[in-house]
């Protein structure tokens, strides 16, 4: 949500103060200035990375816009006390249709790991190649955009050159204030396309990404801890005590009494 409203906060502003300018749209609006800034950023994105990368830039940009993170924590949170209730009221092996029905690869994973009664150095080894995997594949996505980041007002800058070599070649006796100013103008738009998509979208998106991708890792720990917390028989309300540590003080909260009055488990 906050990736959207950045968004259009950022376009309202600019054409807010197009408008307290006094100017006009239409000078803002050039068909080759753009052609020239996208088509430019777009060719040196696809000589940098794998035509595979680029095309998958509509998938990357998907986790702009995922869940927040404190959401997803205190969710994988009070999922992982559930199975610690379920796995006290009988053994870890009732878990095995849990993992079954399980809708979060990470939390299935481990369940799979602890029905089959993997040691807990492999479930830590598992989960530690997980995060490693992730951090790559995130890795990717962040490079890509902090690429188009630089690209884009290089290519700005490009545009601006071409036109500023066409309106001085134009030049002669006719020329004067009236038309030069104007014709100039145009000129300058490339370099205002590329700094609006460097700073307004390709910057705080690999920034965004990074922090996704932050954000998933520290949810792997999360699980990693709980799952491996279950494996060595804490009570639900040693895990909860331990777990919420991952969690900023401000959303920090009991779910074991809510938890044993829908289980009826001991905690």
């Amino acid at each position: 949500m906050s990736t959207l409203i950045g968004i259009i906060s950022g376009i309202a502003l600019l054409v807010g103060s197009i408008a307290l300018m006094g100017g006009g749209y239409d000078i803002f609006l050039d068909k080759a200035a753009l052609m020239i800034v996208l088509g430019g950023t777009l060719a040196a994105t696809l000589i940098s990375f794998p035509l595979s990368l680029v095309l998958g830039i509509a998938r990357i940009s998907v986790r702009l816009f995922k869940n927040n993170h404190e959401v997803s924590l205190e969710r994988s949170l009070e999922r992982l006390l559930q199975l610690s209730f379920k796995a006290a009221q009988s053994s870890i092996y009732a878990l095995e249709q849990e993992a079954d029905a399980e809708a979060n690869p990470h939390i299935r994973a481990g369940l799979n790991l602890l029905v089959k009664d993997s040691p807990a150095a492999r479930i830590s080894r598992f989960y530690a190649m997980e995060i490693e995997g992730i951090r790559g594949r995130h890795q990717q996505g962040i490079r890509l955009f902090n690429v188009m980041s630089k690209v884009a007002p290089s290519f700005g800058l490009v545009g601006t050159l071409l036109g500023l070599i066409n309106m001085l070649k134009g030049m002669g006796s006719e020329i004067s204030p009236e038309t030069l100013g104007p014709s100039m103008a145009v000129a300058m738009v490339t370099t205002l396309y590329g700094a609006l998509l460097a700073f307004l979208l390709f910057l705080p998106a690999s920034e965004k990404l990074r922090s996704s991708s932050v954000d998933e890792i520290s949810q792997i720990h999360l699980i990693r801890d709980g799952i491996l917390m279950i494996k060595e028989g804490y009570t639900p309300r040693e895990m909860e005590q331990l777990l919420l540590t991952h969690l900023s003080r401000g959303k920090r909260r009991s779910y074991i009494d809510k938890l044993m009055l829908e289980t009826g488990g001991p905690g």
